[in-house]
Parts: structure tokens; sequence; C-alpha cells
């Protein structure tokens, strides 16, 4: 938390963990064969050369460190604004662009899916910072590339509360 917040919140992504895991496991396989194949002859009839199973588990490895830096999403409100940050995506929204504030419950398969998201709807551009499970904080933006800001939250009324007490002040 920094010295001035008025908010601090750590979202995990649990979903993620299992792709870490997926990731990591291939990394490790793709390395497991390319020592198979350089130290004890070639695997199968037609092998790959020597040099794509590391170049493989090398992009595998990166992959898994990737998502690793992706596990926990960081809100933090300041009495300037709202800084969210998700791996090494960063998003921090001004009180003063921010026109309307209110939940949405639904489905976070309607932002295209968890993770970081942009996309367009009926509205406008949307950027969405969506993990598995939680409800949302949807800002309407009266500048900017996009016109609203949807991400995760644990407590989706105190986030209300703070924005508005700041965003009018």
């Amino acid at each position: 938390m920094k010295a001035d917040e008025i908010y601090h919140e750590e979202v995990p992504f649990t979903f993620i963990k299992y792709l870490i895991f997926l990731e990591a496991a291939l990394a490790v396989l793709f390395l497991v064969l390319f020592f198979v194949q350089t130290f004890g002859g070639p695997i199968g009839e037609r092998p790959a050369p020597d040099w794509v199973y590391l170049i493989v588990a090398a992009v595998m490895a990166g992959i898994t460190v990737f998502l690793y830096r992706m596990r926990v999403m960081t809100i933090g409100i300041t009495p300037q604004a709202v800084n969210i940050s998700l791996g090494m995506f960063r998003r921090s929204v001004p009180f003063e662009v921010i026109e309307s504030i209110h939940t949405d419950s639904g489905p976070g398969i309607k932002y295209g899916g968890w993770g970081v998201r942009v996309f367009r709807d009926k509205k406008g551009w949307v950027l969405a910072y969506n993990t598995f499970g939680r409800p949302r904080v949807v800002l309407g933006l009266g500048r900017g590339r996009f016109g609203r800001f949807v991400f995760s939250t644990r407590n989706p009324d105190e986030v209300i509360n703070i924005v508005e007490r700041y965003k009018g002040g």
C-alpha cells in the first residue's frame, strides 16, 4: 500500500494458476525432449531439430513467467485517481474524467473473457480488467480512448462510495 492511498485491494486471479501449471509443465516437457534428443538420439522417424525443442521450452517458460506476474490484480485509490494493475498492465483513471459509476455482477464472459480485454460494443470502446468470479465496477469516462473502464473487485460498494466521494471534490 502506498502512503497516499485511501483504498488498497489485491484481487487474486485464481483461475490463472492452472494455466501457469500447464505452461510450466510444457516448458519442462520440451526441455526434457531437447535433452533426450541431444544426448540419446533422434525422437521418432522424422525428428525436429534440437534447437526447436529448446526454443519451444524457452517460449513456454516465458509465458509461465508472464502468467505468474498476472496472478494478482491490485486496486489502489488515491485522492487523485483510481489505479489498477494486472501484471505489466497498468491503468490510472483520474477522478475528473469519471462521469458515472455502477456495479456489474453479470457474467464476465460479456467482456470477452478474463484478463485484460479491449472491445467495442454498442456504447463504444471498453477496457476491462476482469478476474474470474468477482463482481465488477464500471466507470463511465468523459474523455479518452475508452468510454468505459471495467474492473473486478471484492468490495464493489466500498469502491463506489470512495469514488463518488472523491470525484465530486
